[in-house]
């Protein structure tokens, strides 16, 4: 069930879930991790930057 208070984005991304067969949604699942982990891998990279101390 879409709901109609997001954005017409997040209401068009909550149709193509729930619309999904399992493999798409497995796909679906496995695009979103690696997003997530390079967003992660770009985040600690930024935050290290600081940190590091001359050997």
């Amino acid at each position: 069930m879409v709901t109609s208070n997001g954005t017409p984005y997040k209401n068009y991304l909550e149709a193509q879930v729930e619309a999904a067969g399992p493999e798409k949604l497995l796909l679906l699942v496995y695009r979103a991790a690696i997003n997530r982990c390079g967003e992660a891998r770009k985040a600690l990279a930024r935050s290290d930057r600081g940190r590091r101390t001359p050997a």
